[in-house]
């Protein structure tokens, strides 16, 4: 059990240093826009930096490398359903983890 439980503190580590690496740039400019913000706000930033990122990076990593046997079964069924893997499993984790403002998610 020892290897696996520093196997998941190293990923633990990484994704919370993935998070806060992306997340960076997003708090700065999300600053600059409003220097006062209410406690829900920061609660929202706070948790969307520390959790939800680190998880949309690993999203990413894992639709990666899914993309590859869906690009082998899907092009099967030509080129547009290659497309659409690659716009489930990489883009729209890709819009989510990089794009989108820090603290705002859903609709």
């Amino acid at each position: 059990m020892k290897p696996f439980s520093r196997l998941t503190s190293t990923l633990a580590v990484v994704l919370a240093i993935t998070g806060l690496v992306v997340a960076g740039p997003a708090v700065a400019a999300e600053e600059s826009e409003s220097d006062t913000s209410s406690a829900g706000e920061v609660v929202d930033k706070t948790f969307d930096a520390l959790v939800l990122r680190p998880l949309d990076g690993a999203a990413l990593v894992c639709g990666g490398v899914l993309m590859i046997p869906a690009a082998l079964f899907g092009s099967v069924g030509g080129k547009e359903s290659v497309a659409d893997a690659w716009d489930l499993l990489v883009l729209t984790t890709w819009e989510s983890l990089v794009d989108r403002p820090l603290g705002r998610w859903g609709s």
